[in-house]
């Protein structure tokens, strides 16, 4: 039977509590986590490892504070290094999560991993699976613990594993945005006359766009998308930068 200190507790309820899109708080809380799990002693060997395919759904953000922007990492690198992270084995619950938190003008992603063994950190869904572990909790609760509230909350409701694993352009598997209003399509399009706005408003009802719901695609389709957004990067480079080579070397 594995001990799980308080200190090993708090910090996962931390971890699950999460941190709003502060940075300072993100790495307090991971360098936490990684302390307590570093100090658990004949922990078993099934809570770190993974054999499932991971889902981890992002939104990409341009002025992103955790990291300083994500779409050159994404694009120019191919991947985005975001060190721990959390991690999904149900697709389903990502892909509903996802689209039911679509934000105005941001772009999600949804990227798929096979995880190696060295990618995983914590496995908390199969932590939910042992005994000992939720006796711990419930120990933990009857004591007052601190984050006892998010562990409860949480449990394994996620199926989440926390990986290492770098999101990389190849293994976007979905993507949604939030369809904008008729008002802001036409703003965008520089379309003013009635009958132009009434006939973009008929497209948009004959594809199911409405206003502030999620446009959705997976699959090759999304993968097609990416592709076409790169080329209009490119180009933009070709246009912009003349000496597209030192740039690329500088960054």
């Amino acid at each position: 039977m594995t001990h799980y200190p308080d200190e090993f507790l708090a910090a996962l309820g931390e971890w699950q509590r999460g941190w709003g899109e502060e940075a300072a708080g993100r790495l307090r809380t991971t360098a936490r986590l990684s302390t307590a799990i570093s100090a658990l002693q004949d922990a078993p060997a099934e809570i770190f490892q993974c054999s499932a395919r991971c889902y981890r759904k992002r939104f990409l953000i341009p002025n992103n504070q955790q990291n300083g922007g994500d779409m050159m990492p994404l694009f120019f690198h191919g991947e985005i290094d975001e060190g721990f992270a959390s991690w999904t084995t149900d697709f389903e619950f990502a892909r509903f999560i996802f689209k039911k938190e679509a934000r105005p003008g941001e772009v999600g992603a949804i990227f798929a991993a096979q995880p190696s063994p060295e990618d995983v950190v914590l496995n908390i869904a199969a932590l939910w699976l042992r005994a000992d572990f939720v006796a711990a909790v419930e120990s933990y609760r009857l004591r007052g613990g601190a984050e006892s509230a998010a562990l409860d909350n949480f449990k394994n409701k996620q199926s989440e594993v926390i990986l290492k694993a770098r999101l990389r352009l190849d293994d976007v598997t979905a993507l949604c945005v939030q369809i904008p209003s008729l008002e802001n399509i036409c703003a965008q399009l520089d379309i003013r006359d009635d009958e132009q706005v009434d006939a973009v408003w008929a497209l948009m009802v004959q594809r199911d766009w409405f206003p502030t719901s999620a446009l959705w695609s997976e699959g090759e389709k999304a993968q097609a998308q990416l592709d076409l957004t790169i080329e209009k990067i490119k180009a933009w480079f070709e246009s912009n930068v003349p000496d597209i080579d030192r740039y690329r070397a500088k960054n």
